[in-house]
């Protein structure tokens, strides 16, 4: 994320924010709030405009105790009369109690010269303190020092100390708005600082994302449980203890779990079981990714049960997961399996491939830097040749149907910070346009026709956030010379086959484009020890198909 320097914002930029999310809850949601989340909301509407101030400020913070005396925001007038306030009223309470959990977060706030100095107040000896880092030195202070006697100097060092209640209603209400735990107030700053921008949706057109409280709960639940998962496994907890927990709070979910809250559920299965299969639980993993229909987790039961020699089970299921998958990836992973069990001297498709490739010496100078090394051998005998993975393709396809990705009169849309409607990707996305697509695919039979309807929805929305567009790297010479390069009927292939899979299929494209004269091809480039994955060899094969020059190097080192 960029830099943010939120001094180019008014000083009450965060209220403003809070205030916009608050205002789109009482339009969309309060039909679906719990008693305890409106009267939040009703006492915090209530607080004077500084204590709102002063609550955000210390709400949207990570640490969670604050020293009174370090205090100072321009816009708040008086602190004090914050803070009081906001203690009456429950939405603060002060640090006094020695309880352990409070005293090891507040020691994490004091500076390391500040533990040191409590250290000597009470230990007879801080021999080797100083050479500590702070969270060590935090450690040993609670290890050495009874709890009551730790208070007692954090309340000389600083008087008054308050940490922020509520937090999860803070929480719950920017899910609400978001659709997701993991996106915050730092949008609407990344947005108005300009580092990013977004097609403008109109506030009226906003469609809230939970239609029922079931569905918010269900996905609030999970995400919450996600988090919990990784800093359990951080911690090393058993996984015991992990897989309990997942089988009580998640598992009972799946029967009747909303279908917003699905993908969430999903991942908790993906994640928990490949964190069984690392630590080796392999039958405890396998118990778990049968409780998912996605198709990485019936390649992940294959494997397993291939590495269990329960090979008739894997083919089984090998056969099931093609049937399911359109993922190239899982696909080609299912019929190299297959393929691999019917002869044992079968070679995997993408292996053989690779084995065929053509051999390309270049300096070993190139060898953290493989495509350079590519790019510079051609470009030194004549050639156009420039990076064109990602700068083709998903640019020619984001700018050409732009206005069929952002259709406000079907799109969804629930908040202004969306790079793409909620459906994008969707399988009915694509058909419930295929009229308007034909017409604009009519756009190919006059190549300057179509450079410049790129041009203007280009000049139209520059830099405005698209799934598929890459400002950064954007390269009008690179694209206008695949687009006069190729026959219509290729170009019309591969843009096809982009549009029909937007989620899966717009990424393995070849890296580097090369040019001289009427020659061209698209060159995917391996080191020596790297390897062709099942996307790049999908590619691979539909370009080879519908007649686009392409090249598969495998690079080999020269001395210098």
């Amino acid at each position: 994320m960029p830099s943010i320097n939120p001094t180019e914002l008014s000083s009450t930029y965060y209220w403003d924010y809070f205030d916009y999310i608050l205002k789109y809850i009482q339009k969309h949601y309060l039909g679906i709030l719990s008693l305890s989340e409106k009267e939040f909301l009703d006492a915090y509407l209530a607080l004077s405009f500084g204590s709102q101030c002063l609550y955000l400020r210390l709400a949207s913070r990570r640490i969670l105790w604050f020293r009174v005396e370090t205090l100072a925001y321009v816009e708040i007038s008086s602190i004090e009369t914050a803070i009081r306030e906001l203690i009456d009223n429950g939405f603060c309470c002060q640090f006094n109690h020695p309880d352990p959990q409070s005293v090891q977060q507040i020691l994490t706030v004091f500076s390391k010269q500040e533990c040191l100095q409590l250290a000597k107040n009470s230990m007879s000896s801080t021999k080797g303190l100083t050479t500590l880092k702070k969270n060590e030195l935090v450690d040993e202070i609670l290890k050495q020092i009874p709890t009551d006697q730790i208070y007692f100097e954090i309340c000389r060092i600083s008087p008054q100390i308050i940490q922020p209640l509520g937090l999860t209603y803070y929480s719950f209400f920017q899910f609400l708005f978001f659709g997701s735990r993991f996106r915050d107030l730092t949008d609407f700053v990344v947005r108005d600082l300009g580092h990013r921008s977004f097609v403008e949706i109109h506030d009226d057109q906003f469609v809230p994302y939970f239609q029922s409280r079931t569905e918010a709960i269900e996905k609030w639940n999970v995400s919450v449980w996600r988090q919990w998962f990784y800093e359990e496994v951080d911690k090393g907890t058993s996984f015991e203890l992990i897989y309990q927990s997942w089988s009580i709070q998640i598992l009972p979910l799946k029967d009747e779990i909303t279908e917003l809250a699905l993908p969430s559920f999903e991942k908790t299965v993906f994640d928990l079981g490949r964190y069984l299969e690392r630590i080796g639980e392999l039958e405890r993993s396998l118990m778990v990714y049968e409780h998912s229909l996605q198709s990485q987790a019936f390649e992940r039961r294959v494997r397993i049960l291939a590495k269990l020699k329960r090979h008739e089970e894997a083919r089984t299921l090998a056969i099931f997961g093609l049937e399911l998958s359109p993922n190239p990836k899982e696909s080609h992973f299912f019929n190299d399996f297959l393929s691999k069990m019917a002869s044992k001297s079968a070679i995997k498709k993408v292996t053989k491939k690779l084995k065929e490739a053509d051999t390309l010496f270049i300096s070993s100078q190139w060898q953290n830097r493989v495509e350079h090394g590519v790019i510079d051998y051609y470009q030194s005998i004549g050639y156009y040749a420039v990076f064109s993975e990602n700068r083709v393709w998903k640019n020619l396809v984001g700018l050409w149907f732009w206005d069929l990705i952002f259709d406000t009169k079907d799109a969804v849309f629930h908040h202004p910070f969306q790079s793409a409607p909620s459906h994008y990707g969707k399988d009915y996305f694509q058909s419930s346009k295929t009229k308007e697509y034909t017409l604009l695919l009519d756009l190919s039979n006059d190549r300057l026709h179509l450079i410049q309807h790129l041009r203007i929805q280009a000049e139209k929305h520059v830099n405005k956030a698209n799934p598929l567009v890459d400002w950064f790297t954007f390269d009008w010479e690179l694209l206008e010379r695949v687009i006069f390069a190729l026959s219509q009927e290729s170009l019309i292939a591969v843009v096809n086959e982009v549009w029909k899979h937007l989620s899966s299929h717009s990424k393995g494209f070849p890296d580097i484009f090369i040019q001289k004269g009427n020659e061209y091809a698209f060159i995917e480039v391996k080191s020596p020890n790297d390897h062709l994955s099942a996307i790049q060899y999908f590619w691979h094969d539909l370009f080879q198909q519908v007649g686009i020059e392409y090249k598969l190097i495998r690079v080999q080192w020269r001395d210098l």
